[in-house]
């Protein structure tokens, strides 16, 4: 029966072997809640810089994820908003005007900065990742932020967003037997899940990829093997600085 109904079994066994291989790993790593609240005292948390990059998106698009950030549960004067906008948009620039001229009424409000790179004809820009690195290596001398979290322009993030995932790059001791809060020296990245909110009806599944952001991811970093899906990333600035930035030639950073 099983030749009849599969003409290959051993492919389905090996396919079967992986899913329970991979939710295995997913029940080992399932990670504890770690809420940068109940870790560190407000003013030793770490400096963030935010990175959007867009290139020709709707500001009507764009608008809606910055202002997620700019309203988020984290303090102001330890946070700040980077629009990379590889279009080099005239109507992007007056939209962090308005956005920071708002600071005037709302003085609890993290300052936006715009980037717009000169991109030389005949130059591989490399896309996305070319626009990340042109901030963060070109411009990157004046924000130096503990971490870069990395944000496409249309990923409207949780208000606890960075309380959520921060926490995870720390652990309880230095390792040699001290106490307090220290990065862990291994923890270079926290990649996060993505839902949808404005689905199509006909969109049983929900676009949610339940079973990627699942049990394949958390499986996969059970041995070390996360990897980034290119936004809702919480990077370490020194150790993305350390491997020269962002990657070239990934398929998540649009080459």
């Amino acid at each position: 029966n099983a030749e009849k109904d599969d003409p290959n079994p051993s492919s389905r066994f090996a396919k079967l072997a992986s899913l329970r291989w991979h939710i295995g790993q997913a029940v080992e790593q399932m990670k504890t809640s770690k809420h940068l609240k109940t870790m560190l005292k407000e003013e030793d948390f770490p400096m963030v810089d935010v990175f959007i990059p867009t290139y020709k998106e709707e500001l009507e698009v764009v608008e809606p994820t910055i202002s997620a950030v700019l309203g988020c549960d984290y303090p102001k004067s330890k946070l700040r908003v980077h629009v990379l906008d590889d279009g080099k948009r005239a109507e992007a620039l007056e939209m962090v005007g308005v956005l920071n001229a708002h600071r005037k009424f709302r003085k609890d409000q993290p300052e936006v900065f715009y980037h717009g790179r000169t991109k030389v004809k005949g130059v591989t820009h490399h896309a996305k990742a070319g626009n990340i690195n042109s901030a963060l290596l070109s411009d990157g001398n004046a924000y130096d932020g503990d971490f870069v979290l990395v944000l496409d322009c249309d990923m409207v993030i949780e208000p606890n967003f960075l309380l959520a995932t921060l926490g995870h790059f720390y652990q309880s001791g230095d390792g040699r037997g001290g106490g307090g809060w220290t990065l862990k020296p291994k923890a270079a990245f926290v990649q996060t899940p993505q839902d949808f909110y404005n689905l199509d009806a006909v969109d049983r599944l929900g676009h949610a990829a339940r079973f990627f952001y699942g049990p394949m991811l958390q499986g996969r970093d059970g041995v070390g093997g996360c990897p980034c899906v290119g936004t809702g990333v919480v990077f370490r600035r020194d150790i993305l600085m350390s491997m020269g930035g962002q990657a070239y030639g990934s398929i998540t950073e649009d080459y």
